[in-house]
């Protein structure tokens, strides 16, 4: 059975194996397009993850640098029509890029003292530091045994998160 994180350093390196999970995932599939859960590709879902990741480190970066974020506005349906456009064309080890650089931001600016509250969505509540890690780590997770499910199980080594 699985321990729950408790530290913020547990949860932040829990958030970091559910990335590494998701990435080797991702590499571990066929053909990217192949429809892997409901309607969407691998692809789709790791753009998908890209799009949250990088919106979560966005607000992280803004808030240690004293700026005030500006967190995604809209429902999900049109946030999940913003991800294809946005990303649903890229290579998935472009997606992967981009995963592993808004990782390295969240990496370095989690601690910040500045940061009390983080936003999530306009309309949603806000979260302190450890529980958005948490709720991003299960995201993550989440994602990557989609991947797991449709396809051969990752290649064995440790993908590299750029430390």
């Amino acid at each position: 059975m699985a321990t729950t994180p408790t530290t913020p350093a547990d949860r932040l390196a829990a958030l970091e194996a559910a990335v590494v999970r998701l990435a080797g995932a991702a590499r571990a599939t066929g053909d990217p397009d192949d429809v892997v859960t409901g309607d969407w590709s691998a692809r789709l879902v790791v753009a998908h993850v890209v799009f949250w990741h990088e919106a979560f480190a966005r607000s992280v970066a803004d808030l240690a640098a004293g700026r005030r974020p500006s967190p995604l506005a809209g429902n999900y349906a049109a946030l999940a029509e913003r991800t294809r456009d946005e990303l649903g064309y890229l290579p998935i080890e472009a997606l992967l890029e981009r995963l592993v650089a808004a990782q390295a931001v969240i990496r370095r600016d989690i601690g910040s003292p500045r940061i009390d509250i983080i936003p999530y969505r306009r309309g949603s509540r806000p979260y302190p530091p450890v529980e958005h890690l948490e709720v991003t780590r299960d995201h993550v997770a989440r994602h990557a045994a989609e991947l797991e499910r449709a396809g051969p199980p990752p290649p064995s080594g440790r993908v590299i998160l750029g430390r």
